[in-house]
C-alpha cells in the first residue's frame, strides 16, 4: 500500500539495535532490502541515506542514486537503485529507526510531498512501535512475575515439607529413643528385683544382652544425627589412605549379616580389585555402603542383595569424566536388591534428611512394622559422596527391587 502510494518500487523499516549499534531490517515490503542481498551487513549510524537520517534525525533525499556517494556503486548496480529517500521514525524525543523508500524505474521520482507523508507515516510508526515495545515488555515482565510466583510457591512448599518432615521426624525419634530406654530402665529394673532371688547366669547374661542392644540403638540414632550435623555445618574432615576394596566390603558385609539374616536375605558379593590399592577415605566408604546394606534389607524380605565394585581407571591425561575432572580412576559401586522398590513419585525426595518411603497401602502392614529407621542414612550416604567429589544415583521398579550406584574419584595407590 505504502510504495504505491508515493510510486516506490520497496519501502524498508529500520530499527535501531543497541546491542550492535546498527540499524537492522525489521520489515520490507516490495524487493529486498539490501541488508538481506549484500555483505555491508546492518547499516551504521552517519553511514548511507539511512545512517545519515538516523544519526541527523532529519529526512534525505537522493533524486539520482548514480550521482551520490551515500549509496555504494555495488549497491546502484545490483539492485537497480534510481532514486531514494529516508525519514526517521521517532516518538516522543526518542529516534526509533529510519522509514526508507527505493524507486528502481527512473530518478526524481520523490517530491517534497512525498516526504512530508512519509513523516506522517513514521509519526504512526513511531506510535505503534513504542507501543509494541511497552506490550512486549509488560508480557515479559508479566511471565517474570509468573516464574518468581511460581518460586515462591514452590519454596514456600517446599519449607512446608521440610517443616512436616522434621515434626514427623522429632516424633520418631522420640519413639525410637524412648522405646530403647524404657527396655534399658525395665531390663535393669528386672536385674535389680532379680539380685534378691535365685537367678541364673543365662537369664542374667540374656536380660544384659538385651540392655546392650537397646543401648546401642540409642547410640546408633544419636552417631547419625551427629554425623548429619557435621556434614551440614562443613565439619567432616576426610582421612585418605590406602584401601583394599574386598577387605572393606568384607568388614561392612560382616557387620549387616545379622540384620539380613534375621529378614532371611542373602548378600552376593562381586569385586573387581584394581591392581592397586585405592587412595580413599576407608571409614566413610564403609559407611556409604552399610547405609546401602541396611536400607537393602530393610525393603527385601527373603531376597537376594547383591554387592559389586570394580575401578575403571582413567587416562592421567584426561581433563574430565561425568564431571569427575583429573581423576587417576573412578570407583564405582552398586548395591541392588529384589526387594519392594520403591515408588516413582518418590524417588525425588528419597535422599532428603527425615524422609522415609511411604509404601502403597497394599504393601503396608506387617511389612511396613519391620522397615523402621528415621530417614538420615541415604541423606547422609549422598552428602558424604559429594563431599569426597561423587555421587549416589538410583534406579527402581515397583515390585521387582532397587538399585544404588555410588560412583567416586579416587587415585591408585603408588604403593
Amino acid at each position: 500500500m505504502l510504495p504505491r502510494c508515493i510510486g516506490a518500487s520497496r519501502a524498508t523499516i529500520l530499527l535501531w539495535d543497541d546491542t550492535i549499534q546498527a540499524l537492522t531490517s525489521e520489515e520490507s515490503i516490495g524487493a529486498p532490502h539490501p541488508n538481506e542481498n549484500l555483505p555491508h551487513g546492518p547499516q551504521r549510524m552517519g553511514f548511507s541515506i539511512s545512517g545519515l537520517c538516523f544519526s541527523e534525525v532529519r529526512p534525505v533525499l537522493v533524486p539520482d542514486c548514480t550521482k551520490s556517494v551515500l549509496i555504494p556503486a555495488e549497491y546502484v548496480e545490483k539492485l537497480n537503485l534510481k532514486c531514494c529517500a529516508a525519514v526517521p521514525i521517532a516518538w516522543k524525543q526518542q529516534v526509533l529507526g529510519v522509514l526508507r523508500v527505493d524507486n528502481t524505474v527512473e530518478p526524481n521520482s520523490f517530491t517534497g510531498d512525498d516526504i512530508e507523508f512519509l513523516t506522517m507515516v513514521s509519526e504512526q510508526l513511531g506510535m505503534v512501535i513504542q507501543n509494541t515495545r511497552l506490550i512486549e515488555d509488560l508480557r515479559r515482565r508479566e511471565h517474570e512475575i509468573m516464574r518468581v510466583n511460581a518460586e515462591s510457591t514452590n519454596a514456600r512448599d517446599s519449607a512446608v515439607r521440610a517443616d512436616r518432615a522434621k515434626s514427623d521426624f522429632l516424633a520418631r525419634v522420640s519413639h525410637e529413643l524412648r522405646t530403647p530406654m524404657n527396655a534399658i530402665l525395665g531390663y535393669a529394673e528386672m536385674l535389680t528385683e532379680e539380685l534378691g532371688i535365685d537367678v541364673t547366669p543365662e537369664q542374667a547374661k540374656m536380660d544384659l544382652g538385651k540392655i546392650r542392644l537397646a543401648g546401642k540403638h540409642v547410640l546408633e540414632l544419636i552417631d547419625d544425627l551427629l554425623d548429619l550435623a557435621r556434614i551440614e555445618a562443613g565439619k567432616v574432615v576426610l582421612r585418605p589412605g590406602n584401601v583394599c576394596l574386598r577387605d572393606m566390603i568384607d568388614g561392612g558385609i560382616v557387620m549387616i549379616q545379622p540384620l539380613a539374616e534375621t529378614k532371611g536375605n542373602q548378600i552376593v558379593i562381586q569385586v573387581e580389585e584394581p591392581r592397586r590399592p585405592i587412595v580413599a577415605d576407608e571409614t566413610k566408604l564403609r559407611q556409604i555402603l552399610l547405609n546401602l546394606l541396611s536400607n537393602a534389607c530393610k525393603f527385601t524380605q527373603n531376597g537376594v542383595i547383591q554387592v559389586r565394585a570394580w575401578c575403571e581407571e582413567l587416562n592421567v591425561g584426561a581433563e574430565e569424566h561425568r564431571g569427575i575432572r583429573n581423576s587417576m580412576a573412578v570407583l564405582r559401586m552398586s548395591v541392588s536388591d529384589t526387594g519392594k522398590g520403591i515408588p516413582e513419585s518418590q524417588m525425588k525426595q528419597l535422599f532428603d534428611s527425615f524422609y522415609q518411603v511411604d509404601l502403597p497401602s497394599g504393601a503396608q502392614g506387617a511389612f511396613n512394622s519391620l522397615i523402621g529407621g528415621y530417614g538420615l542414612g541415604l541423606a547422609i550416604s549422598r552428602q558424604l559422596a559429594r563431599l569426597m567429589g561423587g555421587d549416589i544415583t538410583v534406579s527402581s521398579q515397583q515390585d521387582a527391587g532397587t538399585k544404588f550406584l555410588v560412583e567416586l574419584p579416587v587415585q591408585l595407590s603408588s604403593s
